[in-house]
């Protein structure tokens, strides 16, 4: 009887562990800022845990972007975003994570932004 309660307890016990375990967000979540001066005109992009994204560009017009990502791999997030001065022409981009910190915006294969993280929380309104 003792080792039914004892093996009763362990499983709980790993029961409840399990339910605490949160899945870790993907690398490519967060605020970021570009380093330096780059094609769109990009200043700081919002990259929330729900799935959707929203920056504004400066190049070759001002536009706010409202993008969607999903999962590529473990390192690269892929956006669907359309402009707010084109609704007809939607773009893909992806959102390459280099390290904690630092990560690529990319169109295709072509380099747009280098991004650095903002120690901001990636909330965006509903």
């Amino acid at each position: 009887m003792k080792t039914i309660k004892y093996l009763a307890a362990v499983f709980v016990f790993y029961f409840a562990l399990s339910l605490m375990t949160a899945c870790s967000p993907h690398p490519g979540t967060g605020v970021w800022m570009a380093n330096t001066d780059n094609e769109l005109g990009i200043s700081k992009m919002i990259v929330a845990f729900d799935g959707r994204v929203e920056f504004n560009s400066s190049k070759p017009e001002d536009a706010k972007w409202h993008c969607f990502w999903e999962k590529l791999n473990k390192n690269s997030l892929e956006l669907d975003c359309t402009p707010s001065n084109h609704v007809d022409q939607p773009h893909k981009f992806h959102i390459i994570s280099i390290d904690k910190l630092n990560a690529e915006l990319r169109e295709n294969e072509k380099l747009l932004a280098r991004l650095k993280r903002l120690n901001e929380n990636p909330v965006l309104p509903k």
